[in-house]
């Protein structure tokens, strides 16, 4: 009987641990979108424009491709920042800018 007590409260324990650090890699795993975000990391490596954004979230990149040329490497979830003057395609899940140009008036 205390045997089986003792393998009771063990399985409890692990799988507790288990469920705890799969939430904890879970939470760490999610990217954040938002663009003060994104523009901090952008910032580390270029000069990010002070006016105000239009920031989208790619949805359908095959109807993107078919607009312009410029969407032709963008996919789902990516993030597309279009200032006066530039704009940008950034994948969150790699953290890399995927192509840029420039707007032309």
């Amino acid at each position: 009987m205390r045997l089986t007590i003792t393998k009771i409260i063990i399985t409890a324990f692990i799988t507790i641990v288990l469920g705890l650090g799969t939430y904890g890699w879970y939470r760490s795993q999610q990217l954040d979108t938002s663009y003060p975000a994104i523009k901090k990391h952008l910032s580390q490596f270029m000069t990010v424009p002070d006016d105000k954004p239009i920031v989208v979230e790619v949805s359908d990149a095959a109807t993107l491709k078919k607009q312009d040329p410029f969407y032709k490497e963008a996919q789902p979830n990516d993030i597309i920042i279009i200032w006066k003057e530039k704009a940008i395609i950034y994948r969150p899940s790699t953290q890399r800018v995927i192509d840029w140009g420039v707007i032309i008036k």
